[in-house]
């Protein structure tokens, strides 16, 4: 049994997908039921992000830099599923396989190309797209290519894939971790403080596209284009209930107590 509430009901809508057979359009009551069920999922996907945002500046305070560079990637990841599930958009695995679809009257399951674009280039040299990540930031940079989330790139690539290629680095790439001497990536944020720099950060987007800030400062500015989609379609009780609001309050915070500017957002 899917955990993904909008899953689990197109199995036991459909039941077991054949790739080469695949189910009718949506009727019109399957599209709104599903459209239902992906704001819930969104809402779960969203905490899931926050709770990676808030433990990612926990790990900065203290000095984990490395650690939490994997964390911001996390978070990304997590408000790019809410993001899209708030907008009506499905991403599943049926029977082994990678689909994704819009819930609306006569919409069918789609299958992911073979690779994906890292930039807007047209010349560009594309990715070999595999897994549930690389799924879910080709349908990002698909469906939203002009909004200020992708729009512009670092580096020349997405920012999407630009906080994928730092998690690979320290995942993966990187022979040894340097903590608790800071990356060059978040040497700005160390130079700040994490304090000075999340504010810094909520209150100007500007830095999300500078490589020098965006690993902390693209994770909150889409945690803020998130944040107003989310609020927008339900209510946080659900998400943000008292424990975890307290879990946050000691994740996000630094010497001289919690970050409130982060927690002025559940209040």
């Amino acid at each position: 049994m899917s955990e993904h509430r909008a899953t689990q009901y197109l199995i036991n809508e459909w039941g077991r997908v054949d790739h080469k057979n695949l189910p009718p359009p949506m009727s019109s009551q399957q599209s709104d039921e599903l459209a239902h069920l992906l704001i819930d999922d969104a809402s779960d996907y969203f905490g899931s992000g926050v709770v990676s945002l808030c433990d990612a500046i926990s790990s900065l305070e203290a000095k984990s830099w490395s650690w939490a560079s994997v964390k911001l990637y996390y978070s990304v990841f997590y408000f790019a599923r809410s993001y899209l599930a708030t907008d009506g958009l499905l991403f599943t695995h049926l029977n082994g396989r990678s689909y994704w679809m819009r819930a609306m009257r006569g919409a069918v399951l789609k299958g992911f190309p073979s690779k994906r674009a890292i930039s807007s280039e047209s010349g560009k040299e594309k990715k070999k797209l595999s897994g549930t990540h690389g799924s879910v930031l080709y349908m990002l940079e698909h469906n939203f290519s002009h909004t200020a989330l992708v729009d512009q790139e670092i580096d020349g690539v997405y920012p999407t894939q630009w906080m994928m290629d730092q998690r690979e680095y320290f995942n993966y790439k990187k022979c040894g971790f340097s903590d608790p001497e800071p990356p060059a990536v978040l040497q700005k944020v160390c130079d700040l403080g994490v304090r000075k720099a999340v504010s810094a950060y909520l209150e100007d987007d500007y830095f999300s596209l500078d490589r020098d800030h965006a690993l902390l400062a693209y994770p909150i500015k889409f945690f803020k284009e998130t944040y107003a989609q989310v609020s927008g379609s339900r209510s946080f009780d659900v998400t943000f209930f008292d424990e975890r609001k307290t879990m946050m309050r000691r994740l996000a915070k630094d010497s001289s107590g919690p970050l409130e500017k982060v927690m002025s957002y559940f209040y």
